[in-house]
């Protein structure tokens, strides 16, 4: 890969590692230093244990290269099949890059940036660039942070190598506008950014801070969204000014002690960022929130004292019914939890919940049935044969993958052929 600072290239006969070669104007002094510093200072769980193997959670720089004595770059693990976050985040694309992921995956996420920021902490260095694009996660909501040349980073004598770059949709109030080049940052920034991509992940990729203005002639220069940072003006909390924006999922959805962290992090934490709650909370109630999970009829994952289904609500479609990965979490990253099966029951409500789409593929199913007694032996057999052939052509790979569609294109398949072979019956009838 090829970027503003470098390019990235894999190393000969290490498949496990690769090297960033920065371009001349970037291999400074400074630079040399932090990654010297960063190589003697690894976070203790940057690569850790789990039930599929050896997990890099933190891409640390491992070596410092030079050419002839002269600084030119360093050596990171290899990071593959793990799109960045925001493709988790963002429905739609999660529908692409991760098909089988649902409420529990999205707290595993959650869970597992905290204790990756848990470890990054414990050396005394911050994040800093907290933002969704330096944040990978795999298919089995493992995460690992990337970019960490970009770090803030504490040597062992205590000297700070900072941060110099930011997402100002992912930094705190009391950076907002500020030259980050000038500022030590500390663990309360991170704890900021953090928040702002959990709240992200469990409320289908809004931001906390996108609000509606209650006076519609409010204008302000820039984002709105910043300037409810700088406001401390959390949209999803009762105010004069904002409102939350009228799509978004009820923020009274989640897990009630989840959303006091959200409301002590964004309101209480706006004048001092040190009542910030601390990572090992957010760890706690996380694992809390994904326990207290309950799956209603149509396979959706919500919060136990929601009455109804959030995701129903909203006209979601059924959730999947296999199983996922496997179960348990520490406080060190591990794979998404694996569900019994879902009840015979539960799986069936799901696929004959009767929206539009079904009712009108039964509607041509019944039609078919009933056409098929005036028709031979030999044009049923017809019709049959087009009705598979049109299934198997509609369910093909991610485009067909719910039982509800599964039902419904049978139908319509049948039912749709059945008209078809009717006409040409009655076509040759009288043309013949």
């Amino acid at each position: 890969g090829r970027g503003g600072e470098g390019v990235v290239y894999t190393v000969s006969n290490k498949p496990d590692l690769v090297a960033k070669i920065y371009h001349a104007d970037r291999r400074t002094e400074e630079r040399e230093d932090k990654l010297l510093a960063m190589a003697l200072n690894p976070p203790d769980d940057a690569t850790i244990p789990t039930q599929r193997g050896q997990h890099v959670a933190i891409a640390w720089p491992q070596e410092v290269l030079y050419q002839n004595d002269n600084f030119r770059g360093f050596t990171m693990p290899m990071i593959g099949n793990s799109p960045d976050l925001f493709k988790a985040m963002n429905p739609r694309l999660r529908s692409r890059y991760f098909k089988e992921f649902d409420a529990r995956h999205l707290h595993r996420i959650a869970r597992n940036l905290t204790a990756a920021l848990i470890s990054l902490h414990q050396k005394g260095h911050v994040m800093g660039d907290v933002n969704q694009k330096n944040v990978l996660v795999s298919q089995g909501a493992l995460v690992t942070l990337v970019d960490c040349d970009s770090f803030q980073v504490t040597t062992e004598e205590g000297h700070v190598h900072r941060c110099i770059v930011g997402v100002p949709e992912y930094t705190p109030p009391e950076l907002q506008g500020i030259v980050l080049e000038t500022v030590d940052q500390s663990i309360d920034h991170d704890l900021f950014g953090k928040a702002v991509i959990i709240f992200q992940l469990l409320m289908e990729g809004y931001h906390p801070f996108s609000g509606v203005p209650t006076d519609p002639k409010f204008s302000v220069p820039g984002k709105m969204d910043l300037y409810c940072i700088k406001e401390g003006i959390f949209p999803y909390l009762a105010n004069d000014r904002f409102n939350a924006p009228p799509h978004a999922p009820a923020f009274k959805a989640l897990y009630p002690p989840l959303q006091k962290l959200f409301i002590d992090c964004f309101f209480g934490g706006h004048a001092d960022p040190t009542q910030r709650p601390e990572a090992p909370e957010w760890l706690e109630v996380l694992a809390e929130a994904e326990k207290d999970l309950v799956r209603c009829n149509r396979l959706h994952w919500h919060a136990s004292h929601v009455e109804t289904c959030p995701v129903c609500a909203r006209g979601g479609a059924p959730g999947i019914a296999r199983p996922s990965v496997v179960p348990g979490a520490t406080t060190a990253q591990q794979t998404a939890p694996k569900p019994p099966p879902p009840p015979p029951v539960q799986a069936a409500n799901a696929a004959l919940d009767f929206n539009p789409y079904i009712l009108y593929s039964l509607g041509l199913n019944v039609a078919g049935i009933f056409l098929s007694d005036f028709v031979p032996l030999i044009w049923n057999l017809a019709a049959l044969g087009l009705a598979l052939h049109a299934f198997h052509y509609f369910t093909k790979p991610n485009t067909m993958n719910t039982p509800e569609k599964i039902v419904g294109g049978m139908s319509a398949a049948y039912g749709l052929s059945q008209v078809l072979i009717v006409g040409a019956w009655l076509l040759q009838l009288f043309v013949l």
